[in-house]
């Protein structure tokens, strides 16, 4: 590898442009690379002679053969999935949640009003002056195959915005950190370790650096994923290999996981994203806090500066003290690196190995949040079984009252056909309720009540033995006709 043609300076003084011109920042790489990234090329210097630019081969045939056909695979899918109009797939979504503001716009919360599936959806104004968006799709494009990347489903135009439609994916390693009560042991922290030095890896053959390393932007589906590359850009050209010109460039990035030459204001290369990937990780393993956090300053260039002077000062053995030293290793291993020079991957994932059989652990992907979530989701079946028990209880309360509650009409019903029966007059013109209303001595009622039941007896034998009679008069008179006849 070439040398870093320009010496780092030891100042770690931030220029006097502001922070946020990164948005407005131009030299003749970022005019070529504004003009040609929408096809996922680069337009660039290619005086292979150029002191500032270095040829770079890190990526086999194969493997660039193996990309391009993934490349237009991908493209065939985008092709499949764009024959239907931005304003069906609209049609097809609710859009109605706002999950967060990146660097290239807002970003909604999509959900199929069939089949609930979930998806995000970034939109960019046409009008703004650095299409990030048109960017960030052919970084997609140029990632498309690598594991750990989300897939892009749409990207277009609708009215007055550029609209990129992306897979939803699961929970960020911060949320789970917070699940976890802010505490990751050293055996997941060299897992997510590991996972991430293989995805940054990949990035880089790509000829994209991240910029924007924390752990918000680590998302969890099965495996560790990388999202919102709404920062990233390309450092190299894919075909020459010919590196962007090591000169002054605006810090980018989270100021708490910066690099020592990003807080110096240096072009950003791998080396940078790899130290900020330290630093993430000893801030899992310091329990969610770095020395310089909570750094207040007047404007943005001066707390990047101060957190710069920190990082510069603190010695990594009192950083990391009381960790594994592999730790101290990984960041004086990236810190050495030239501004050409790619961070030995093999080596960092070695470290983390080194740290887990000292731990006496191995790499089986059983993150502490698994065991924290099943634990959690253990209490949560405990607490639905309780709320369902509860729910039978009051099911049951309910059925005995009104299984009691009939029971008090069927009694009541019986009462009022009784009343009817009672109703019956008797040979003076009076009924047993009637009887038992008045005011008559009881022995005087019981009598006539007697009385009255024996009559209503006689009145029915009396019905009975007419109508027997009728019939065996009626058998008779038949008889005799019928002996007529025949003489």
């Amino acid at each position: 590898m070439n040398q870093q043609s320009a010496k780092d300076k030891d100042s770690l003084e931030v220029p006097k442009y502001s922070f946020q011109i990164i948005k407005n920042e131009t030299s003749a790489w970022d005019s070529q690379r504004k003009d040609g990234y929408a096809q996922s090329h680069i337009s660039s210097n290619k005086d292979e002679t150029s002191t500032d630019l270095v040829k770079e081969k890190d990526e086999t045939k194969s493997e660039r053969t193996f990309r391009n056909d993934n490349e237009n695979n991908n493209q065939s899918a985008w092709k499949a999935y764009s024959k239907k109009t931005l304003d069906e797939i609209f049609n097809e979504y609710d859009f109605n949640k706002v999950i967060g503001k990146g660097y290239c716009g807002t970003i909604f919360k999509g959900m199929n009003k069939i089949t609930k599936q979930a998806i995000a959806i970034k939109a960019e104004s046409i009008n703004s002056n650095d299409k990030h968006l048109h960017l960030e799709y052919a970084i997609y494009q140029r990632l498309y195959g690598v594991e750990g990347m989300p897939k892009v489903l749409y990207f277009g135009q609708k009215n007055t915005e550029n609209i990129m439609i992306m897979e939803l994916l699961g929970p960020s390693i911060e949320s789970l950190f917070n699940i976890c009560e802010r505490h990751f042991s050293i055996k997941t922290v060299c897992m997510i370790g590991k996972q991430l030095l293989t995805r940054l890896e990949m990035v880089h053959k790509r000829g994209i650096i991240y910029r924007d390393i924390k752990p918000e932007n680590f998302l969890i589906v099965s495996t560790v994923y990388l999202a919102d590359f709404g920062l990233s850009e390309f450092y190299r050209d894919e075909k020459t290999g010919l590196y962007v010109p090591d000169e002054l460039k605006a810090p980018c990035g989270t100021p708490r996981y910066m690099s020592l030459n990003t807080h110096k204001c240096r072009q950003q290369t791998p080396r940078d994203d790899i130290e900020a990937l330290g630093y993430c990780l000893i801030y899992f393993l310091l329990g969610g806090r770095l020395p310089w956090m909570g750094i207040v300053a007047d404007t943005p260039d001066k707390m990047i500066q101060l957190i710069g002077n920190v990082k510069k000062n603190l010695p990594l053995s009192k950083l990391c003290e009381g960790k594994p030293k592999q730790f101290i290793a990984f960041i004086e291993h990236v810190r050495k690196l030239g501004y050409y020079d790619l961070p030995d991957y093999d080596y960092l994932r070695g470290l983390m190995d080194e740290v887990l059989k000292e731990e006496g652990e191995i790499d089986d992907g059983n993150f502490d949040w698994i065991s924290y979530l099943s634990s959690m989701r253990e209490m949560q079946i405990k607490k639905r079984r309780k709320e369902l028990e509860k729910e039978r209880k009051e099911k049951e309360k309910e059925q005995k009252r009104l299984a009691k509650k009939n029971k008090k009409n069927k009694k009541e019903k019986n009462k009022e056909v009784k009343i009817t029966v009672n109703a019956l007059p008797n040979e003076k013109g009076m009924n047993n309720d009637k009887i038992e209303k008045e005011n008559i001595p009881k022995s005087k009622s019981n009598e006539l009540i007697s009385k009255n039941n024996n009559e209503k007896q006689s009145i029915s034998e009396s019905v009975k033995s007419n109508t027997s009679s009728k019939r065996s008069s009626t058998g008779f008179k038949s008889r005799i006709m019928n002996f007529l006849k025949k003489n």
